[in-house]
């Protein structure tokens, strides 16, 4: 996946993230209608299989 190609190049900052996840509530935003665009839940997916 490219996104996640991105996300693997920022691995500290997603860590960082994923632990905010573990501690609360995050919510994740995204603002195009098309689903197939949707980096919101490209970076939760991302944080589910890397992190936990």
């Amino acid at each position: 996946m490219r996104c996640w190609k991105e996300l693997e190049a920022k691995r500290g900052l997603v860590a960082d993230l994923a632990r905010e996840c573990r501690n609360g509530t995050v919510t994740f935003v995204f603002g195009s209608k098309e689903e197939m665009l949707n980096s919101a839940a490209a970076l939760k997916e991302y944080i589910e299989t890397q992190f936990e």
